[in-house]
């Protein structure tokens, strides 16, 4: 309710958005980094899942009101929509037991070419039934993460690996939140932001496919 603030965020609009995609790229670096070298990239591969389920939330629900004009009717069931594609993902992932790790980078490459399709279409007004459909696949992707970043963080001890893949993932999501709802959409607008998500996920995504085969020794510390 600032005004003060509201003026800010308006004033966004006119930074140059090369520093947005200098900054992206230096995050997509360190992403791809902590994945190929460090021992953390299992959690950086779920801050970024956290970060990217956030994103996908946040536009698809932008396209809803610039399309119906509010989301207050149908909130709750976008939502329920959401988390239904969750648990759909989070199980059938379940069902590959070790496998669902090796899953991961393709995962996260998959959630790249949607971030993608989503910069080309949320700006167009897509169609109701185009977003939701949008936002079950988006819940697909993030819940069928879930198995794969708690075998890759701790393969010994999953139930650990799921504490800390939840936590890195809520990280993110507060992350994305922030970026999607105050400083992206209103500096570069939603094409740009959903392009700069995808660069993100690709860089997680290469990082996991060219770290250890192992989903091995990260997080064992």
């Amino acid at each position: 309710g600032s005004a003060r603030l509201a003026r800010a965020v308006a004033g966004m609009g006119r930074w140059p958005s090369a520093g947005l995609w200098w900054g992206v790229g230096v995050v997509a670096l360190l992403v791809l980094l902590r994945g190929r070298f460090g021992r953390g990239g299992g959690g950086a591969a779920a801050a970024v899942v956290g970060g990217a389920s956030m994103g996908w939330f946040l536009l698809l629900l932008s396209a809803w009101q610039g399309r119906e004009g509010s989301t207050y009717a149908a909130i709750g069931a976008l939502t329920a929509t959401f988390m239904a594609g969750l648990v759909a993902g989070a199980l059938a992932a379940r069902g590959q037991g070790t496998g669902a790790a090796r899953w991961l980078p393709a995962l996260l490459a998959g959630g790249a070419v949607f971030s993608l399709l989503l910069a080309g279409t949320v700006a167009l007004r897509p169609r109701g039934v185009v977003i939701v459909v949008g936002l079950a696949l988006a819940g697909t992707l993030t819940g069928a993460a879930f198995p794969g970043l708690a075998l890759r963080i701790a393969p010994q001890h999953p139930r650990r690996g799921a504490g800390r893949g939840f936590a890195a993932d809520e990280v993110g999501a507060a992350v994305g939140a922030l970026l999607f709802g105050a400083v992206l959409t209103p500096w570069v607008g939603m094409t740009a932001g959903a392009a700069a998500l995808a660069m993100v996920q690709l860089a997680a995504a290469a990082g996991l496919w060219g770290g250890s085969a192992a989903a091995g020794g990260e997080g064992r510390g």
